[in-house]
């Protein structure tokens, strides 16, 4: 707390989408993410859910979603601080056989919760 950041949680639930797209020499990258966020009980910590149906995200990427959920969760909005206190859970997403990797979905997933705190109503959280 003596560093000026202070821990952040949500106070609404939201969905939000985001793409990834970056052009590459040879290629791209690319992922699509479809996000809720929902704040929890106060020491519920980071919770994930996977409820992709079919194989939208393939299942050897859903962990680099996660990743990159836990990744913007570490550093919040408001100050910098971390996240505490939210269910993710990934609803939906889109991939390219070439240009889509773990890297591609994890970067897609950071920005879809940072897009995702902004809506959601992000507030401090009292010691």
């Amino acid at each position: 707390m003596n560093s000026g950041r202070h821990r952040e949680t949500i106070s609404r639930t939201v969905e939000v989408r985001y793409s990834h797209k970056k052009q590459v020499r040879g290629g791209g990258e690319y992922a699509l993410v479809k996000l809720r966020l929902e704040p929890l009980p106060r020491g519920a910590g980071i919770q994930f859910v996977n409820a992709v149906k079919g194989d939208v995200v393939p299942a050897s990427w859903v962990g680099g979603v996660e990743e990159g959920i836990r990744k913007a969760a570490a550093a919040g909005i408001l100050s910098g601080g971390p996240v505490e206190d939210v269910r993710v859970t990934l609803l939906d997403g889109a991939y390219h056989e070439r240009d889509s990797s773990w890297h591609s979905f994890s970067l897609a997933a950071q920005k879809a919760f940072w897009n995702g705190m902004r809506d959601a109503g992000p507030k401090y959280l009292l010691p």
